[in-house]
């Protein structure tokens, strides 16, 4: 039965019992508990209809939270879109000046020399001549090479209270280039190499590898063949002969500490 059917018979058992007092008491009884369920059925309406009332407000809210949702949403695309060409653009800026943010480098100038390497096995080559001149923080490498090459920089440390051990303190990634001439290589965030004032740099050469060269005395780069460069090896370098010094034209980029 429908609450708002029983709302007329609320009003006639209500008419009954205010109208007439000489009931049989059965019929009185009978006419109280009418009037007792009535009353149940009247405050039950009410309920259900603050509950209508509720359902309307939270269906209404709802609607607006969604909306909301949706032109956050819409809003968040097109934020994320402006800020990835944001940091597009500056990456591009980056690759392109580069060279004008760095303030400080070590090693050769990357130009066409003389000579180029010539080996049939890895060479690990080590500059002697150009130790870090202070804390570094080497971002990027430029090479002359003569033919495509694979190389991985490295940086080593003079063993104490000896001549010639020195041990490599870190390892970058191996890098290659598939042309000859001058080869820009970046270190990814994980190879970045982060030199103390008087490391050397090493470079790892693959068979093959024809790096570019003079040996008129400028430089000091003495060489061992190495399977591979890995943290804590030692190695043997003593020094080349001061007239026949090699220059090998690397060069590495970054930011002092």
């Amino acid at each position: 039965m429908k609450i708002r059917s029983l709302i007329p018979a609320v009003i006639f058992v209500g008419l009954l019992l205010g109208s007439c007092q000489n009931y049989p008491p059965e019929t009185q009884e009978l006419l109280s508990k009418l009037e007792q369920q009535n009353k149940q059925i009247m405050r039950q309406q009410t309920t259900l209809n603050n509950d209508k009332q509720e359902i309307n407000y939270y269906q209404r809210k709802n609607e607006v939270l969604h909306r909301e949702k949706l032109a956050a949403q819409e809003t968040l695309v097109a934020v994320s879109s402006s800020v990835r060409g944001v940091f597009l653009d500056m990456e591009q800026t980056l690759q392109n000046k580069s060279e004008n943010l760095y303030d400080c480098f070590i090693g050769n100038a990357p130009i066409e020399r003389k000579k180029a390497l010539e080996s049939a096995e890895n060479l690990l080559l080590v500059d002697l001549n150009n130790p870090a001149p202070t804390d570094m923080m080497l971002m990027e490498a430029q090479v002359y090479c003569h033919s495509p090459v694979t190389v991985t920089f490295c940086l080593l440390r003079q063993v104490p209270d000896t001549t010639d051990s020195y041990e490599i303190i870190t390892t970058g990634e191996e890098l290659t280039a598939a042309d000859a001439g001058k080869q820009l290589f970046r270190f990814s965030g994980r190879s970045v190499l982060l030199a103390k004032k008087g490391d050397f740099i090493g470079v790892l050469a693959t068979a093959g590898s024809k790096l570019s060269y003079d040996d008129y005395g400028t430089g000091n780069t003495p060489s061992v063949p190495l399977p591979k460069v890995e943290r804590k090896q030692r190695v043997e370098l003593p020094n080349e002969t001061p007239r026949i010094g090699r220059a090998f034209s690397w060069q590495l980029w970054g930011l002092k500490r």
